[in-house]
């Protein structure tokens, strides 16, 4: 045996003890480990491991990227993976599937879609929808070259004129809604609803069909 073998000790070991030398205690409260071959992560603060369920119960639409997002900006550097790792043991009411909240308001959803139309002469028309969910009927048909957030916002007014409002409203998120179009929306006390899949792809298919579109099934 050496006479340096006695002095030997895993590197693991030497940095925690000069880490605690120069810094015992951390700014939350927390201890630094004083157990050797113990690397990683230190454990997040009890104020952070409560906040993280606490954004996800005010928000239950929010998943671990976007709370990490939040916290990072309020400078609380925490990984995504230990927010996830939180939010497992968080007790979120199972929300309705869109199969499930189609079939319970289907006399209540309305969808609105913009496609165009190409021209001989090189033109473009603009072609506007407003299809009833219940019965797949078409409650307004309106055409134009030159489309704004105001034309649209008429054709929704006189798609309601003689028929009261549906509760829930399904559009994508073109800049043609603009301030105008969401201004008609709240006056008809309707809700807005943005799913991931545009109506514009069941538009397109239902186009190549040989039925119209409100006779499908």
């Amino acid at each position: 045996m050496t006479v340096g073998s006695r002095e030997r000790r895993p590197v693991g070991a030497i940095v925690l003890r000069d880490l605690a030398q120069t810094s015992p205690v951390l700014a939350d409260g927390e201890h630094l480990s004083r157990r050797p071959g113990k690397t990683g992560r230190r454990p997040i603060s009890l104020q952070i491991r409560r906040l993280i369920p606490t954004l996800a119960e005010a928000n239950p639409l929010w998943r671990a990227p976007r709370i990490h997002g939040e916290l990072l900006k309020l400078g609380i550097a925490v990984s995504e993976r230990t927010v996830s790792r939180v939010l497992q043991i968080v007790k979120r009411s199972p929300s309705q599937t869109w199969r499930t909240f189609s079939k319970n308001h289907i006399g209540e959803v309305v969808s609105v879609e913009f496609f165009t139309v190409p021209r001989i002469r090189l033109r473009v028309l603009f072609v506007f929808l407003v299809v009833e969910h219940e019965r797949r009927r078409v409650l307004r048909f309106g055409v134009t070259e030159h489309p704004t957030a105001e034309w649209a916002a008429q054709q929704m007014a006189e798609a309601f004129s003689e028929t009261d409002a549906r509760r829930y409203l399904i559009r994508d998120r073109d800049a043609i809604y603009g301030n105008a179009f969401r201004c008609r929306i709240h006056s008809l006390a309707m809700h807005r609803l943005i799913p991931t899949v545009s109506l514009n792809s069941y538009v397109r298919a239902k186009r190549c069909s040989t039925q119209p579109l409100w006779m499908s099934s």
